[in-house]
């Protein structure tokens, strides 16, 4: 039995952080994984060739929005070449619609949400030639149509295997890493509100596994946790620790800058230029537009606490706005570009509003009388603030 992981990148630097979980969570089954990397730039005949070249029983898919129409046309190649091949997908692109997703792909399954466990059992019923159709969090495609397993509860982060192996050369990859799932707020516009709460790693592992990255010369860890320093005590330790360490690598966070402390500014303030950098995410500076899409912040906290961490001379700090929110008309964007501006940050990145399938933004399309592209990423076209022209 062998199964090929195949990651479709965005760029060559970057790395596939679930499908490094999938092989670390089942290393010590009787089966052969092999793990592929590629990015949307390079020739799909090319990447055919490698897929086919592996002679894999079955061939898995992590798909998001800037890669999904990719794969599907890869599947499709797959089965014309090779038809016994099975294909899994899975990923948040295929979590939120994977009946109506597997009905119209060339593919038996779509594992839904968080899938180490699911993998795992799944891995295991084809090494013992036995049926799937127990595993939990599994779309199958059927003869008589989709059948769909259940749902799997979140798993515990205690079981979550680290996914980074000795072997692996990352120097010249940025590398992501995770404290935690969930998110403690529930913004409309994204994923993480559709969890329950947040599940953190225990401290003492976290610092060794960053010290594994710095001792492999990884020289960018980003953190992909949704918001960072929402329990203090352990952004803290993790921050103390990191500005302690020998190295030249940086840390990226993203965080809430409203919920910055005092204690953690005074921690910040010691570090060395470059270890850290901080995403904030402003996204308006209007209240009210804030409220439509809740979030419970205001931008002058968040505009003192930039400020602060400007002040210390050493974080180097990228916000982000986004056009198109519901109830932002031109004048109030403008506003908003205008304050984060006026704060002067290293960096400001300007996203249009994607309506995320299994988001409640997409649901309330028509309340704001939204028009959204549906293809990937699904941006947004007009509301009823703003025309398409």
């Amino acid at each position: 039995m062998k199964a090929l992981l195949v990651a479709i990148n965005s760029k060559y630097i970057h790395s596939n952080l679930a499908l490094r979980y999938l092989r670390a969570n089942t290393e010590d089954l009787n089966y052969e994984c092999v793990l592929k990397e590629f990015t949307i730039n390079d020739r799909k005949e090319n990447i055919l060739e490698k897929i086919i070249m592996e002679k894999a029983d079955l061939v898995a898919f992590s798909c998001y929005i800037w890669n999904l129409e990719y794969v599907e046309e890869l599947a499709n190649l797959i089965k014309l070449v090779k038809p016994s091949t099975e294909i899994v997908f899975g990923g948040p692109e295929v979590s939120y619609d994977s009946e109506s997703f597997l009905r119209k792909v060339p593919g038996e399954y779509v594992i839904e949400g968080e899938g180490e466990e699911t993998f795992r059992e799944f891995i295991k019923c084809k090494i013992e030639n036995k049926s799937v159709d127990r595993v939990k969090g599994l779309y199958i495609k059927t003869l008589n149509g989709i059948e769909y397993t259940g749902e799997r509860h979140n798993i515990s982060m205690d079981s979550v295997v680290f996914p980074y192996k000795e072997e692996e050369d990352l120097k010249n990859k940025i590398v992501y890493y995770e404290a935690s799932r969930g998110c403690p707020f529930k913004c409309k516009y994204c994923l993480s509100s559709t969890l329950h709460g947040v599940r953190f790693h225990d401290i003492e592992r976290v610092k060794k596994e960053i010290k594994f990255l710095v001792d492999k010369n990884v020289k960018l860890i980003k953190f992909v946790d949704r918001t960072f320093n929402c329990n203090h005590k352990f952004a803290m330790g993790i921050w103390e620790y990191i500005l302690n360490l020998d190295t030249d690598a940086t840390f990226h966070f993203e965080i809430s800058a409203d919920l910055l402390t005092k204690e953690e500014l005074e921690i910040l303030a010691k570090g060395k230029e470059g270890r850290i950098q901080f995403e904030v995410g402003v996204q308006t500076t209007n209240n009210e537009v804030l409220k439509n899409i809740n979030r419970h912040v205001n931008f002058e906290t968040i505009k003192e606490k930039v400020e602060e961490l400007k002040n210390l001379k050493n974080i180097k700090q990228h916000l982000d706005l986004i056009a198109g929110l519901p109830g932002e008309d031109y004048n109030s964007f403008k506003n908003s570009f205008n304050d984060v501006y006026s704060i002067e940050p290293e960096e400001i990145q300007l996203g249009f509003l994607k309506l995320l399938k299994g988001s409640s933004m997409r649901l309330e399309a028509e309340k704001w009388r939204m028009v959204y592209s549906p293809y990937p990423p699904y941006e947004i076209l007009s509301t009823k603030d703003i025309s398409y022209e």
